[in-house]
């Protein structure tokens, strides 16, 4: 009688498959460079390898800040993008996006993506940022030659 339970239910389906599904890919956004003020799309991709479909949720996190949370789900086999618009501000932030409440579980070491980037202004609007543009305001004195003359830069 045990013998034949061994062989209708083999050891290795009562042992937890470890699920092949997970962030690829880390982090990206629809334009790099981008400055404060400006809204960029913050993307991740969810990859599921594993043998059954798997939802759950996403966070967006700026510096550990909720952005947004959304709900999603994953085909066996599927591949699919996940994102956040998010309006720029000046500063450096580590951006995250995390998988919560996946079903099933998906490992921690696969269910975490982090970026950081720093965020510049670009006062005049010439796409460099004005920690590496010599003439921010694009009045063609330069912001050394502005500080001699005491003129805003």
């Amino acid at each position: 009688m045990l013998l034949s339970l061994f062989l209708l239910f083999p050891l290795g389906s009562l042992a937890q498959e470890d699920l092949n599904a997970g962030l690829v890919s880390g982090i990206w956004y629809s334009k790099l460079p981008f400055f404060a003020g400006e809204t960029v799309r913050i993307y991740t991709a969810i990859q599921n390898n594993s043998g059954t479909d798997v939802k759950g949720k996403i966070q967006f996190l700026k510096n550990e800040e909720m952005l947004e949370e959304t709900p999603f789900s994953a085909v066996k086999g599927g591949l699919i993008q996940v994102w956040t618009d998010w309006k720029a501000q000046e500063g450096t932030y580590k951006i995250s996006a995390k998988i919560v409440e996946s079903i099933p579980p998906i490992s921690s070491s696969f269910a975490v993506a982090q970026h950081e980037v720093f965020v510049d202004k670009d006062t005049d609007k010439d796409q460099v940022g004005n920690t590496q543009d010599t003439d921010d305001d694009n009045d063609g004195l330069t912001d050394g030659k502005e500080a001699i003359l005491g003129t805003n830069p």
